[in-house]
């Protein structure tokens, strides 16, 4: 297949990214591995692959145009513990104990630790997963509670809040003292933005302090503009996540609307002062 002047830019920016990703996750893990040479195929059937022999990782790049960068990392980590088999541990070990050792070794989650052909063709968004019916239930008394708060008053958007956090906080009290099995997932929010704005940090401080969820900045990679974004991570159980993911968003609508209400109330014409009015 002869390759356009825009799709060789493209991969060569991956293949650059790729191998930055490569020296970042062996700083961040204390391995020693040689670099790679990396190479973006056209396969179909595998997403990744690590040819000790010649020391080369190819990625196809139908993986990198249908998953977002941080399920093409999994897969960058996934040959890299075949590496590290190679190399660290001087052995070939298919998807053995070894190579699972390996994955533990640079923090694989368990989805991407089989076989290649194993790793689902589309991997399944955790939104989508079965939630016991009595956490249904919770989560949507929480959306409903909060849908009383779209409104230009503050004390009802206050009152709806905590309200929430009280359902929030009620179902994990529960959960801790049944010793309930929790998966634990985590959602990226990327905005496509290089900078988190303070009103953004504020809310996530919310998140973390209310509403049972860690949160991390971080950066995600994005093939199709070959360009680096700020992200906010958000990890916990599959329950909290998912409200404080809509929680997010809900409070982000809302300072849109209590602005363009105070805005008129106040008469200003500009949008001079609606920072320091979000936060």
């Amino acid at each position: 297949m002869e390759l356009t002047k825009e799709e060789i830019k493209l991969r060569r920016a991956w293949i650059s990214q790729l191998s930055m990703e490569h020296e970042s996750i062996c700083w961040d893990y204390r391995i020693k591995l040689s670099r790679p040479i990396i190479e973006i195929s056209n396969a179909k059937t595998e997403w990744g692959l690590w040819d000790a022999e010649f020391r080369t990782m190819k990625f196809s790049s139908n993986l990198i145009k249908e998953h977002p960068w941080d399920v093409v990392v999994n897969i960058l980590k996934h040959e890299m513990a075949h590496q590290i088999v190679s190399e660290m541990l001087d052995s070939v070990d298919g998807h053995g104990d070894l190579f699972q050792r390996a994955c533990q070794m640079i923090g694989l989650p368990q989805e991407f630790s089989g076989a290649s052909g194993d790793i689902p063709r589309k991997l399944m968004d955790f939104r989508k997963e079965e939630i016991v019916s009595d956490n249904v239930r919770i989560l949507e008394k929480v959306k409903k509670c909060l849908s009383l708060a779209q409104s230009n008053n503050e004390n009802e958007a206050f009152i709806a809040m905590k309200k929430a956090n009280e359902l929030i906080e009620k179902y994990n009290i529960e959960r801790i003292e049944q010793g309930s099995d929790s998966k634990y997932v985590h959602a990226i929010i990327n905005h496509k933005k290089k900078r988190i704005e303070n009103y953004q940090r504020s809310i996530c401080l919310i998140l973390k302090d209310y509403f049972f969820v860690e949160v991390v900045y971080s950066y995600l990679y994005d093939a199709d503009n070959c360009e680096t974004y700020k992200t906010i991570e958000i990890l916990g159980t599959v329950e909290n996540v998912i409200m404080a993911e809509y929680v997010y968003h809900f409070l982000l609508n809302q300072l849109e609307i209590l602005w363009t209400d105070h805005k008129s109330k106040r008469g200003y014409r500009s949008n001079k002062k609606k920072r320091s009015y979000w936060l």
